[in-house]
């Protein structure tokens, strides 16, 4: 998810991170990180915790009108791993039950659209 944020946004002007053991403290492997990349006007933030009961978004992204949720992986990396390459027509096409789903405010209220936008 890092090489992902850094290729959408570049080179960050600050970092911070938490890496740790939750399920065991006393553990020398850590099973948790959370990484903060902190840019002119946003902060993206990366989190990894295999043992949460719910996973985590793939992409969650706040703006000042709408939200833009996604859970599944990127087409892509399923795409590469069954020898579909990029050039192909359908090379990292998500399928409907893919696609992430973009709250947003408008001048009426709110609404709801589901459409793949990563």
């Amino acid at each position: 998810m890092l090489d992902q944020i850094l290729g959408l946004f570049g080179k960050p002007q600050t970092v911070s991170y938490d890496i740790r053991a939750i399920q065991n403290s006393a553990s020398t492997v850590d099973d948790f990180y959370e990484t903060q990349l902190f840019y002119d006007n946003f902060k993206a933030t990366v989190v990894s915790n295999p043992l949460a009961a719910r996973p985590y978004p793939r992409f969650l992204l706040h703006g000042t009108n709408g939200t833009y949720v996604k859970y599944d992986i990127d087409q892509q990396e399923n795409d590469l791993k069954l020898g579909i390459m990029p050039g192909d027509p359908n090379f990292g096409i998500d399928t409907p039950s893919q696609f992430g789903v973009v709250k947003y405010k408008t001048k009426m209220g709110i609404g709801l659209r589901n459409k793949s936008l990563l």
